[in-house]
């Protein structure tokens, strides 16, 4: 993403850590590695839900009642577009 940058400046990029577990170290080593890149890492986490494996059932987390799924999404949309 650097030199992809360095073509176009107007570039942006973020990584957005995905099916992320809570309470494991696998996170804290997966932030350090990227860190080590200058990664620029999102804040908006997708933890790993029920819901999202039943999209295909339910038309997406926002055809259930599942608030933190739904509250994941709003808030990682948010998080993308504001800086445009």
């Amino acid at each position: 993403m650097k030199k992809a940058q360095e073509s176009k400046a107007c570039l942006k990029y973020g990584v957005v850590l995905n099916r992320v577990r809570a309470n494991t170290s696998l996170i804290n080593d997966i932030l350090d590695m990227l860190e080590k890149y200058q990664a620029i890492v999102l804040n908006t986490g997708i933890h790993e839900r029920i819901s999202y494996a039943r999209v295909d059932l339910t038309s997406g987390v926002f055809g259930t009642e599942e608030s933190k799924a739904q509250e994941e999404i709003f808030t990682l949309t948010e998080e993308i577009i504001k800086p445009l």
